[in-house]
């Protein structure tokens, strides 16, 4: 129903292949893709191991959503969400949003 539209060729790049060749210091991301979460932290992986950033991410309820958390642990992070302007630890079944804060696990 909604398949209308211009149809445009754009240049991908990977965010490993763009920043770890120009960056140095802290960095933090704000990941929303409708779906498509995961293919971006693969495509900066490198990214995410060298400098750990503070990641905000938003994440539909569907498999995708456990997909990516499971990634997004094995990549030595702890996953939170905001509740009363404090961080949280999501065990899983304790939020039902879709607004998540990754932080390397210390």
């Amino acid at each position: 129903e909604y398949n209308h539209g211009k149809i445009s060729q754009i240049e991908v790049k990977r965010l490993d292949d763009i920043f770890l060749k120009n960056h140095s210091g802290n960095l933090a991301m704000k990941i929303v893709a409708e779906n498509f979460e995961l293919e971006i932290f693969k495509g900066a992986e490198n990214l995410i191991r060298k400098h750990y950033p503070i990641i905000y991410c938003e994440l539909w309820p569907n498999e995708k959503k456990l997909l990516v958390l499971d990634y997004i642990r094995n990549l030595g992070y702890q996953i939170y969400f905001i509740h009363e302007k404090q961080l949280v630890i999501y065990n899983g079944s304790n939020y039902s949003g879709k607004h998540f804060i990754f932080k390397k696990d210390e």
